[in-house]
């Protein structure tokens, strides 16, 4: 079973990634809050994290060094307002899969989803 971690603390953009995972054929586990994804990693594997990055208490580094550690290597999604071309380098640098600016296209994450590299 592929799951997916989104974290996202705004409730409409959390339900169009969720509604995106799902058409994806894979299955949504979201939080709200950087400890509550620090709690899930700690605890469960997924193939995917759908991130925005200025959530709460998120310590993206953190949930990176967590992703890689287990034995399937999650691919990360950035999902964030943040247009400018110097934080998507600096995210890519870090081992971002995919960068998208919101308002994201549920069509393009499903794509994103259906077609990345995570196995």
């Amino acid at each position: 079973m592929r799951r997916v971690l989104v974290i996202e603390d705004d409730p409409k953009d959390m339900a169009i990634t969720r509604n995106a995972v799902l058409r994806a054929g894979l299955f949504p586990d979201c939080v709200a809050t950087g400890e509550e994804a620090l709690s899930y990693l700690l605890r469960n594997d997924c193939a995917y994290i759908l991130v925005e990055p200025c959530v709460k208490g998120l310590n993206l580094p953190l949930i990176l060094s967590l992703a890689n550690k287990r034995d399937r290597k999650a691919a990360i999604v950035v999902i964030t307002k943040d247009s400018s071309l110097t934080s998507e380098r600096k995210l890519r640098e870090m081992g971002i899969l995919y960068y998208m600016v919101k308002p994201a296209d549920d069509m393009e994450l499903s794509m994103v989803l259906q077609n990345g590299k995570a196995d």
